[in-house]
C-alpha cells in the first residue's frame, strides 16, 4: 500500500464542505503521513479554515510540513483560527504557511477604500503565532 505524503487540490472547487469531508479523513488517520496539502484556489472559506485547525489541534496533521491556501477567502475567523492553532504549538513541522491572493487582489483594483481594516486581526494573530 503506497503512503500518501503529497495532496494538491489546486484549482478544484470542494469549498468548505469539501474541505470539512477531506479533515474527517484526516482526522481518521487515513492521511497520517501527509507533508504537503496544496488548497489554493478550492473556494474555501472561514469553515474550511477552522476545519483544518480542528486537524492540527487531534495531531492529525502533526507531519505536515507545507499547507497552502492561497487565493481562498479564509477571512479573518479563518486566520485567527489557524494562528490559535500554531501559537499553541501544533503543527511544529509547518515549514510553509501560505494564506495570501485572497479577495484583496479583487478589492484592490475595484475600490482602495475597501481595503482599510482587511485581514488585520487575522494577520496580527498569524504574526504572533509564528
Amino acid at each position: 500500500m503506497e503512503i500518501v505524503t503529497e495532496l494538491d487540490l489546486d484549482k478544484g472547487q470542494p469549498g468548505d464542505k469539501g474541505v470539512v469531508e477531506l479533515t474527517k479523513a484526516i482526522n481518521k488517520g487515513n492521511l497520517s503521513n501527509l507533508r504537503n496539502l496544496e488548497l489554493q484556489n478550492v473556494q474555501t472559506g472561514p469553515g474550511g479554515a477552522r476545519a483544518l485547525t480542528k486537524s492540527f489541534e487531534s495531531g492529525s496533521l502533526a507531519c505536515l510540513h507545507t499547507l497552502r491556501l492561497d487565493s481562498n477567502d479564509i477571512e479573518d475567523l479563518g486566520l485567527v483560527s489557524l494562528a490559535g492553532a500554531l501559537e499553541a504549538g501544533y503543527g511544529r513541522l509547518l515549514m510553509s504557511l501560505g494564506v495570501g491572493q485572497s479577495e484583496l487582489q479583487t478589492l484592490m483594483g475595484e475600490n482602495d477604500s475597501i481595503i482599510e481594516g482587511f485581514h488585520i486581526q487575522g494577520v496580527k494573530a498569524l504574526s504572533k503565532a509564528l
